[in-house]
């Protein structure tokens, strides 16, 4: 008598590991589709966040800095500097050197109707 091996069982594993494997990719999607932004009079939103939804509310005219970047894979990505040196990452976000130029032109004009000198941004 011989005992042989049969390979079906491991069907089962490899449909598991297919469906798992998925996973990882479904989670960034519902991660992105959470992320909103909200322009406000003088206040730019930052929500996000899928189990513990996040607030994060930027006054524009105590922005003294802001840079973007794109990467290939991850998107791009805007950062904005505060007057008192803390940063906030704003992610995922289509066309970022655009949106950040439109940015600084907001924060300005928010800085001056506030009484605070402009800053003169680096392009």
């Amino acid at each position: 008598m011989t005992f042989e091996k049969d390979w079906r069982g491991l069907v089962p594993s490899l449909l598991w590991s297919w469906v798992l494997g998925w996973f990882p990719s479904i989670w960034v999607a519902i991660t992105i589709a959470m992320v909103q932004y909200h322009l406000h009079d003088s206040t730019l939103e930052y929500q996000h966040g899928v189990i513990n939804q996040q607030h994060t509310m930027i006054d524009l005219y105590r922005v003294r800095n802001i840079s973007s970047t794109v990467n290939l894979i991850s998107g791009g990505r805007i950062f904005v500097t505060y007057d008192t040196g803390e940063s906030v990452t704003l992610p995922y976000i289509k066309n970022a050197p655009q949106v950040a130029i439109q940015l600084r032109e907001i924060v300005n004009a928010k800085r001056k109707e506030q009484g605070v000198q402009p800053i003169e941004f680096l392009a």
